[in-house]
């Protein structure tokens, strides 16, 4: 009988909760067009700017591309990097974000940024075979492309994940869900 009371207060306050803070229908469709700029097609020139040992200031300008759904860095391009896929995201003030990861040998690079009209921030985190890292920051200005709002989100397709070859597969079987009629014959039975 307690479990029965338990689920019926559950359910009520659930259908109270749609009827105290209803979804407002511009509300919902404001956040379903918040899609992020596309950025395939667009170049930028950014500078990292740092320090060497000595403690002077040092200035390195790069070029990033965002072609054909991938991530290119001139100067990393040119140290072996391959184009590598994107991720973008967009925050609730409306700036577009992007990450990827690209490896070479056993070194790590992983970029992050903003864009924020045609302004683009971002760091550069390096982990080194030796185990040594250097992040850097950069700034730059759209060189060519045209920024645009994405219109639809792309599906993603992934590819199933194959068990390791050492141990043999199992397969999992969803959880049992009891029926109605198991729930209130156990509520009699109490």
């Amino acid at each position: 009988m307690k479990k029965i009371i338990l689920l019926s207060v559950i359910i009520i306050g659930c259908l109270m909760l749609t009827v105290i803070f209803p979804v407002h229908p511009t509300l919902a469709a404001d956040k379903a067009e918040l899609m992020p700029m596309e950025l395939d097609g667009t170049e930028w020139v950014v500078e990292f700017v740092s320090k060497n040992k000595k403690g002077e200031k040092v200035i390195e300008k790069d070029t990033l591309m965002f072609k054909e759904e991938k991530f290119i860095s001139k100067i990393y391009d040119k140290k072996g990097y391959d184009p590598t896929n994107y991720s973008l995201t967009v925050s609730e003030d409306d700036v577009t974000g992007y990450g990827t990861m690209q490896i070479k040998d056993k070194e790590t690079s992983f970029w992050k940024g903003e864009v924020r009209g045609e302004e683009i921030i971002g760091s550069l985190h390096v982990q080194y075979p030796s185990g040594d890292n250097k992040t850097r920051y950069y700034t730059g200005t759209l060189l060519d492309g045209e920024l645009k709002r994405k219109t639809e989100p792309k599906s993603v397709v992934q590819k199933p994940v194959q068990p390791p070859a050492s141990r043999p597969a199992v397969k999992e079987e969803p959880p049992v869900q009891p029926m109605v009629e198991d729930v209130k014959k156990e509520a009699v039975v109490e």
